[in-house]
C-alpha cells in the first residue's frame, strides 16, 4: 500500500516595461509526504499452518524550495512576434526518512530489523529554456518551446555527517546512469469563429538514462 502527495505553493511576482518587456518571479514551496507499508505471508502445507509473516514500513516527509525567473521580449513594437527565456533553480530538500520492519514465525515475534530515521538533503538540477511565440491576425497562433536539465547533477547530502558514504555512493550511482534530458513543444492555435478554437500540440521528452544504464542497489545499507 502506497499513499503520499507533493504539494507546491507558488508565489508570483511580474510585471513589465512598455508591454515590450515582460518579467517574472516564483518562489516555490514543496511539501512532501509520502508513507509505503508492504506484508508478505508464507504458509507451509501439511505443517499446522506453520509459517512466517513479514512487514514492513517506510515514510518520507520534508519540505522544499526554489525559484523560477523568466523574461519574454518583443523585439519589434509593430510585431507580435516574441520570445522568453527562463531559469529554474534546484529544489532544495530537507527530507526525514524512517522505516522498519517485523518478522514473525509461526505467530511468534522474531525480531525487529532497520528500525531507523534519518535526515538528509536532496536537490533536484536546474533546468533552463528558451521559447518563441508568434500570431498571425487575430485567428492564428504558432509557438515553440525547448527546456533542458541535467539529470546527472541530482544530489543528496547528509546532515550532521550521517551516512556520508552511503550519500556518496548514491550521487556516484546518479552521474553513471542518468544524462542530460532534452524537453520539446510545439503546437499552433486556430480560431475560425470568436467562440471555438481548434489546437494541435506535439510534446517530445528524451530519456535521462543513459544507454548503459542498470538498477542496481547501493552498497553501503542505511543504519
Amino acid at each position: 500500500e502506497q499513499r503520499g502527495h507533493l504539494d507546491e505553493y507558488s508565489f508570483n511576482l511580474a510585471f513589465n516595461i512598455n508591454d515590450r518587456v515582460y518579467l517574472g518571479l516564483t518562489l516555490g514551496g514543496h511539501d512532501l509526504n509520502f508513507k509505503k507499508y508492504t506484508y508478505y505471508e508464507e504458509t507451509y502445507p501439511d505443517t499446522n499452518n506453520e509459517g512466517y509473516d513479514l512487514s514492513s514500513w517506510n515514510r518520507i516527509v520534508g519540505t522544499g524550495v526554489d525559484f523560477k525567473l523568466g523574461a519574454i521580449f518583443r523585439p519589434v513594437e509593430e510585431s507580435p512576434f516574441r520570445f522568453g527565456v527562463f531559469v529554474h533553480t534546484p529544489t532544495w530538500y530537507r527530507l526525514t526518512d524512517a522505516n522498519g520492519a517485523d518478522l514473525y514465525l509461526n505467530d511468534e515475534f522474531v525480531s525487529r530489523g532497520n528500525n531507523a530515521e534519518y535526515d538528509y538533503h536532496f536537490r533536484t538540477p536546474w533546468k533552463f529554456g528558451v521559447s518563441l511565440g508568434h500570431t498571425v491576425g487575430k485567428n492564428f497562433a504558432i509557438g515553440a518551446e525547448y527546456e533542458f536539465q541535467d539529470m546527472g547533477t541530482a544530489k543528496y547530502s547528509e546532515v550532521d555527517g550521517y551516512n556520508s558514504s552511503y550519500f556518496r555512493n548514491m550521487n556516484n550511482i546518479t552521474k553513471e546512469t542518468l544524462r542530460g534530458q532534452h524537453t520539446l513543444k510545439v503546437g499552433a492555435e486556430y480560431k475560425p469563429v470568436d467562440a471555438f478554437s481548434i489546437r494541435l500540440g506535439y510534446n517530445y521528452v528524451s530519456s535521462p538514462f543513459k544507454k548503459d544504464a542498470f538498477r542496481t542497489i547501493p552498497i553501503e545499507d542505511i543504519g
